[in-house]
């Protein structure tokens, strides 16, 4: 038993780094509240850490940090938007992509992950179909990207 929770220690927060994680972000939250251009600073700094720390680490631990930036980007969308911090309205499902796909790189495609791949091909009649229903009054490069960013995130 004592094996056990040595393994997973490396992977657990001690109650300092916990608190001083939470005051840092509440220090966060002040600069973006009082600095304007803060928000943009910040959503650089995060992005570019995110994939920094998925291309250097070591391949053990890339699942770890891949999944730590997806779900970081996601929950700070919100505050992005809000504050006007990000630099297009649906990039944190870029941003996802992204790191999905790098990890997928460092790591490879398990044998398991077929039926995803699936899903992603049978994601293209919808862009043959939809290039064939929507006026000329429309973007179609936008609107195909805007409508099928979510489910490509998905599958991805």
């Amino acid at each position: 038993m004592a094996k056990i929770l040595d393994k997973n220690k490396k992977y657990r927060f001690t109650n300092d780094a916990y608190v001083a994680l939470v005051v840092a972000h509440i220090v966060l939250g002040i600069f973006v509240n009082q600095i304007a251009a803060f928000s943009k600073l910040y959503f650089i700094i995060v992005t570019v850490f995110f994939v920094y720390k998925v291309s250097t680490v070591a391949k053990h631990r890339i699942k770890n940090w891949v999944l730590f930036g997806c779900a970081y980007i996601v929950a700070a969308e919100a505050l992005f938007r809000m504050t006007d911090g990000g630099i297009f309205y649906e990039f944190s499902k870029y941003f996802v992509i992204l790191l999905m796909l790098l990890g997928i790189a460092a790591d490879g495609v398990s044998s398991r992950s077929y039926p995803y791949f699936l899903y992603l091909i049978l994601l293209i009649p919808s862009i043959i179909v939809a290039s064939q229903t929507l006026g000329a009054n429309f973007n179609f490069r936008t609107s195909i990207a805007f409508a099928l960013s979510g489910p490509v995130t998905l599958g991805v």
